[in-house]
Formats: C-alpha cells, structure tokens, sequence
C-alpha cells in the first residue's frame, strides 16, 4: 500500500507550452531541416488538458511512472513512482481528474514541487514483461 497522493486536476496546473522548442533546441531543428512547424502541429493535438477514454484506459493499467516536476529555483526533479497488479498506480476518475496512489522514495520532492510551482509532466509507459526461463 503506497502513500496516498492528493487528487491532481490536471486543468489546475499548468499545461505545456505553446511551443515545445527552446530557441536553442529550435535553432538546431531549423539548421538539420527539420520542419518543426508540422512537429508544433501534432503536439498540439496529442498533448492536451483532458484524457480521452483510452489514453484513461492506458493509465488505469500502468504499475510505473515517471512525474517530472521543477523545484521553486526551477530546476527539473525525476520522481519514478510504482504500483503493483494488485494496487494499479492511478486512478482516472474523469477527463480532467487523476488519483496517483504510489511510494514516494524518502527525500522525493514530488508534492512539494507540485505545490510550489503546479508544474507537472507525467510519462507513463507500457513496459512488456518477461517470464524468466
């Protein structure tokens, strides 16, 4: 049973940006020929504020993630976070609101960051597992 996490509304925090390249990162796209005009496009459609009906499905199903957050100095903290088969690690309750139940590791400044800046990225793989021979 892992440390129960408060409810995140992902309309509350703050979603990504507008563009998705940094002016230095940009700057490279433009000079390799890569057409970020179409790369911005599709963000744009793939990351919005709500989850559809699969994309809950997926994350209803998941025992690892990963939570990106910034510190109040802005520096970027990884948190890798578990659940079991038996304790799934979220939770979608609706488009909009998500339960993250999972053990924090002693020191992980996951909520702490959330509070202080409400900025929050979450990467939730599909990991196949493998039965030993």
């Amino acid at each position: 049973m892992g440390l129960a996490y408060n409810t995140l509304i992902r309309e509350g925090l703050q979603m990504a940006p507008k563009t998705y390249f940094h002016s230095g990162e940009a700057a490279i796209q433009a000079e390799a020929g890569v057409d970020t005009a179409a790369f911005e496009a599709m963000a744009t459609q793939a990351m919005l504020p709500y989850l559809n009906a699969q994309e809950a499905h997926f994350a209803n199903e998941r025992t690892f993630s990963v939570a990106t957050t910034v510190d109040s100095s802005s520096r970027p903290w990884s948190s890798p976070l578990f659940g079991s088969v038996d304790q799934p690690l979220f939770d979608v309750q609706d488009a909009t609101t998500l339960t993250i139940a999972a053990q924090q590791p002693a020191g992980d400044p996951l909520m702490e960051n959330i509070a202080a800046t409400s900025h929050l990225g979450v990467l939730y793989p599909s990991v196949p597992l493998h039965e030993s021979s």
